[in-house]
């Protein structure tokens, strides 16, 4: 499991180089998501959320985008 700060800091590069690694994304998006930690995020919330929605789209994980 990553920490939070791990976490956030590695989707927020992510975005901002404009990487696309799905199954990285899904890994922390999904730590985040379940473990309640989306409501820390602050206004970067519906960002991680877009980019967990599609990266869980990219790797067929239908349940995690929904």
């Amino acid at each position: 499991m990553h920490s939070y700060s791990t976490a956030v800091s590695t989707l927020h590069e992510l975005r901002k180089s404009g990487e696309r690694k799905p199954d990285l994304v899904v890994s922390l998006g999904q730590a985040l998501v379940d473990g309640g930690l989306t409501g820390k995020l602050g206004d970067e919330v519906w960002s991680v959320y877009e980019q967990i929605f599609i990266a869980a789209l990219d790797v067929g994980r239908d349940d995690l985008a929904k």
